[in-house]
């Protein structure tokens, strides 16, 4: 082989190297997370959640005066109580309404998880519905 060639595709291979160092992409910044400041009953960490995916509701609304509304596609309202790391939905409107349904609740940074305890509703497929996912807290 000619010298020059082998030169030339030493001096090509060490610029490419030294090009990828110089162009290599900017590491993402850093995103800050929503971390929930206002509590209802209980502590719990009141706001909007929308699901990871969506079976049926679409979103969560805790307030903090303890009423509750879960965004199908119309809205069915009601209340819920805190007691430690469980919570209780009370519906007033809806197939699940006079059926309380009781989950263990865990909150990790702005991500909501629901796990069904006692769900008294038969009528639907609320625990796997309000259980199936995370809940991610809106800005």
């Amino acid at each position: 082989m000619n010298s020059r060639f082998y030169w030339l595709i030493v001096i090509l291979t060490l610029g490419s190297i030294a090009m990828g160092a110089c162009t290599a992409p900017a590491a993402p910044a850093a995103t800050l997370t929503p971390k929930p400041t206002v509590t209802g009953p209980g502590g719990f960490p009141v706001g909007t959640y929308k699901p990871d995916h969506v079976l049926y509701t679409q979103y969560i609304l805790f307030n903090a005066q303890g009423t509750v509304v879960l965004g199908l596609g119309d809205a069915d309202t009601g209340s819920y109580t805190v007691s430690g790391d469980q919570i209780v939905f009370n519906m007033d409107v809806g197939i699940c309404h006079t059926h309380p349904g009781t989950y263990h609740w865990e909150i990790d940074g702005n991500t909501l998880t629901l796990k069904p305890i006692n769900d008294t509703c038969t009528e639907s497929d609320r625990a796997a519905d309000l259980g199936g996912r995370l809940w991610i807290l809106q800005p």
